[in-house]
């Protein structure tokens, strides 16, 4: 196959060699059940094992090779986890803050994203940096839990910053921290982040102060071992700065309406805020908070100035549900004034629609709110999933934004901040669900890419199972919401047919980008989970970046294809992962087939939607070859890409067949003429040999090796087509499906009256008179069907039988040739003295030998003055 993005020229020795490793391969894999985009999938509840309209028989045997297949991935995982366990190190993921006590509750929301058990150790600090003990967290393969904090330091109350220790990679686990005091209709978090994966050293953002009542906190944590200085700056409204020390360790809540903003008005107003400090990018993480008195509650938004490396910031979710409308905050912390473009992003029936907003100023060091509500006036009410992008020039690391969707009374708010489109865009993400009562999960994707189409799948984990979101690809700026209690309640199936048992509330989610190599803005996604518990009072939106579980084995399907040249097969590739993950390859960008014959089978892509295409093999001329194929996983995602090649770990076997057509007559005559027959074989295409058979003994066949075969009648048939004449075509090695026909060996038998020519008075010498009649026949074989063969010779023998009133002594008989249609004509007369005088009869009977056969049926003749009677006709 051919594609505009493919990896470029493989060398024919790279080829070569995939056959070879293919020829080595220790085990065989079983054919696909339902490994692609495919029609009619069954639903099962996150197995399948095989259709249901499958016999018993073909049910157990499906089992059978789906069983083979795990336990074949099982030991291949086992393997993986072997090598990677031999890299493992000590790991911290850290992040700033935690509180217990006084009406609040700090919850870990934890996922393992490895098919490994994983014991985290908890390092819960007091302000002052020193480690009080915590319960270690056990975490089973792929679970997913929430954690109470006070539960692992059980009679401690108190707040300060937390690190989750591990064996093994940053990336296999992720999690959050929820700080929640439902009574006061507060709740934030944080993402556990490695410092690694720090920038810069400073953080800007903005946040909108609600007025008289309102309280905050802005929060200052020292991860590392050294003390540091930290510099806060505000501006907007005010022009506020100071600095402080943070000990090894230490940890700092300000105070925001007494510390930070203690010169300031307490009118409403929009903040922005700057923090830099002198260390390494990660010796100092931060995070803050706002409270109003009217319920309204919210992070505020700090982010790396390093992950500012693009023009464009964007977010998933402008128009989430009724009854939120949405308010932008920008800060601009530089020296110029930025202009930005407001454009959204929805679709309309299908299609995908870019649509101004219109444009914003923000001055220099000046942060504003633009409520955006009449601005989405001209986006129609049936758009869904609808994104929101701010384009801008200069500076754009001194450009912040925060968009929040508030309730008409500020009561509930849902934070969705534009995120930068290449620093804070990643090949994957993971995030917690919760689908319980009075729980939902939307998760909201965005293509941050302004030209490449991006393509992504959504894998759910829960109770050891997964589940194939397949999102497909996204154009430029398309957006995608994910609702995962409608996938479990409207009984959507996955990229496998698979459905989310009914029962089941909880899990994790991986997002993953399948990229193309040589292509970066095709390896990067932005995804936000946004995740709603009524009962607990959280809305929180959680964007922790992951990778992708490395892939272990790319299986193709079917095992096995046999079929004539000239059709089409579908085929299937499906890239198994170390996680238990599976994703059936659906973007020709991603995969590279290849054929050891390419003038027997290629493989093209076909379209099943704009966003999703399945692949199907060519099959062009007869001959043997085998497919296999080569999958790129490219993402951004650092430190842990993958870059090899993934080729596959089986091949399809194919086996092109020509065809051939038989064309001639289906009956031979039995007898002198018209005995033998010719039957012309067609195969395509032309230059194949020909092989003819027969297991019957009533023909003979002569030429069984030419296109054209002789069938020579040797006996009659007992019944119609019982004879049964093959013929096969052999080209490059592979031999046809046989042609048949089914021939007739025609015995004759009887005479049909076809038509009476003429009948009157007879031409009598005088002193006679009789009758005349002349007619036609037809000759009948032993199944009363005609034998329509030219040439056929007609003998007669006339006995007189009783009564002969008519007084007939001789009768003068002649002979006949059939016609094309099998057909004689034929004369009877009577010249009687009787019939001058009076009336007479006379009985005979007509024996007749056609074609060398004496029929078995005479012809009844009742001759009289006035008529003659033909078999009572």
């Amino acid at each position: 196959m051919r594609t505009q993005h493919g990896f470029g020229a493989r060398r024919k020795e790279d080829v070569v060699l995939m056959f070879f490793l293919l020829a080595l391969i220790s085990f065989r894999w079983p054919p696909l059940q339902g490994g692609g985009t495919e029609p009619d999938r069954p639903q099962n509840e996150m197995v399948q094992m095989g259709s249901p309209e499958q016999p018993g028989s073909e049910r157990d045997a499906a089992r059978v090779q789906e069983e083979q297949r795990e336990r074949e991935l099982e030991a291949l995982r086992q393997q993986v986890l072997a090598q990677r366990a031999a890299h493992f190190r000590p790991v911290q993921l850290h992040a700033p803050y935690w509180r217990v006590g006084d009406g609040f509750e700090s919850i870990l929301m934890i996922n393992n994203t490895q098919p490994r058990r994983i014991d985290v150790v908890p390092v819960v600090r007091v302000p002052t940096g020193e480690v009080i003990p915590a319960r270690p967290i056990p975490l089973r393969p792929l679970q997913s839990v929430d954690v109470s904090l006070g539960e692992l330091i059980p009679g401690i109350s108190g707040q300060g910053q937390i690190a989750l220790g591990f064996v093994g990679d940053p990336m296999d686990v992720v999690g959050q921290v929820l700080v929640v005091n439902e009574a006061a209709g507060l709740s934030f978090n944080q993402v556990f982040i490695p410092r690694t994966m720090c920038i810069a050293p400073r953080f800007e953002g903005v946040f909108f102060w609600p007025g008289g009542g309102a309280e905050g906190g802005l929060v200052l944590a020292n991860t590392g071992e050294r003390t540091l200085s930290v510099a806060i700056r505000v501006y907007g409204e005010m022009a506020e700065g100071q600095t402080l020390e943070l000990g090894p360790h230490q940890m700092r809540v300000m105070d925001l309406r007494e510390e930070v903003l203690a010169s300031a008005t307490l009118e409403a107003a929009v903040i922005g805020v700057s923090i830099a400090h002198n260390g390494e990018p990660g010796d100092v993480l931060v995070q803050g908070w706002v409270r109003g008195p009217s319920g309204y509650a919210t992070n505020i938004r700090l982010m790396d100035a390093g992950m500012r490396q693009s023009e464009r910031l964007l977010s998933p979710a402008l128009r989430l549900w009724e009854g939120l409308k949405p308010r932008l905050l920008l800060g601009n912390g530089g020296d110029r004034p930025q202009e930005v473009a407001l454009l959204a992003h929805y679709r309309v029936n299908g299609q995908v629609v870019r649509r101004s907003l219109g444009r914003v100023v923000v001055g220099p060091q000046q942060a504003r709110a633009f409520d955006l509500g009449e601005r989405l006036t001209p986006i129609p009410r049936r758009a869904v999933d609808v994104g929101l992008e701010l384009r801008h020039r200069g500076h754009g690391e001194n450009l912040v934004a925060d968009l929040m969707l508030v309730s008409e009374d500020g009561a509930e708010v849902i934070q969705v901040s534009p995120k930068d489109a290449v620093g804070e865009a990643y090949g994957g993400f993971n995030y917690p669900w919760r689908i319980g009562e009075g729980q939902e999960t939307i998760i909201a994707v965005m293509n941050p890419s302004a030209v490449e189409e991006v393509n992504f799948s959504l894998f759910l984990f829960s109770g050891g199972q997964s589940y194939t979101y397949e999102g497909g690809r996204l154009r430029p700026g398309e957006v995608h919401w994910v609702n995962i209690k409608e996938l479990r309640d409207r009984r959507i199936p996955d990229q496998m047919g698979r459905l989310l048992p009914r029962g089941v509330s909880a899990g994790q989610a991986k997002l993953v980008v399948h990229g193309i190599a040589g292509i970066e803005e095709s390896q990067r996604i932005i995804g936000e989970a946004i995740l709603v518990d009524e009962g607990r009072g959280i809305r929180a939106t959680m964007a922790c970046a992951n990778c992708f579980s490395r892939p272990m084995a790319l299986i193709l399907g079917p095992e096995e294809i046999v079929e004539t040249f000239g059709t089409q097969r579908w085929v299937f590739a499906r890239v198994y992962y170390e996680d238990g993950s599976s994703w059936g390859v659906n973007d020709p960008r991603a995969i590279e087939w290849f054929s050891t014959d390419p003038a027997v089978v290629e493989v093209e892509a076909a379209s099943v939607s704009e966003s999703r295409a399945v692949f199907q093999a060519e099959l062009t001329n007869p001959g043997m070859a085998q497919l296999v194929a080569v999958v790129n996983h490219c993402a951004i995602c650092a430190p842990c890409q993958f870059p090899d090649p993934l080729y596959s770990s089986n091949a399809i076997s194919v086996r092109v067949k020509p065809k051939v057509a038989i064309s001639g007559p289906n009956t031979v005559a039995l007898g002198q003429h018209a005995n033998t027959i010719n039957l012309t074989a067609i195969g395509e295409p032309a230059g194949g040999t020909y092989s003819w058979s027969t297991a019957s003994a009533r023909v003979r066949l002569t030429d069984t090796a030419s296109q054209i075969v002789s069938v020579e009648s040797a006996s009659a048939s007992s019944s119609p087509g019982d004879v049964l004449i093959q013929v096969v075509y052999m080209m490059n090695g592979v031999v046809s499906d046989p042609s048949s026909i089914t021939v007739t060996v025609q015995s004759p038998t009887s005479v049909g009256l076809v038509v009476t020519i003429s009948q009157g008075q007879a031409s009598c010498e005088s002193g006679w008179a009789g009758w005349d009649r002349r007619v036609i026949w037809q000759v009948l074989d032993q199944f009363g069907q005609p034998m329509r063969y030219t040439g056929m010779p007609v003998t007669e023998v006339v006995t007189i039988g009783n009564p002969n009133t008519c007084r007939i002594s001789q009768v003068e008989t002649g002979f006949a040739f059939t016609n094309s249609q099998g057909q004689y004509s034929d004369h009877y007369y009577i010249c009687s003295a009787a019939c001058a005088s009076g009336n007479c009869q006379t009985n005979a009977l007509q024996s007749l030998t056609i074609n060398g056969i004496s029929l078995s049926q005479d012809v009844s003749i009742i001759y009289t003055c006035a008529s003659i009677t033909l078999n009572g006709q």
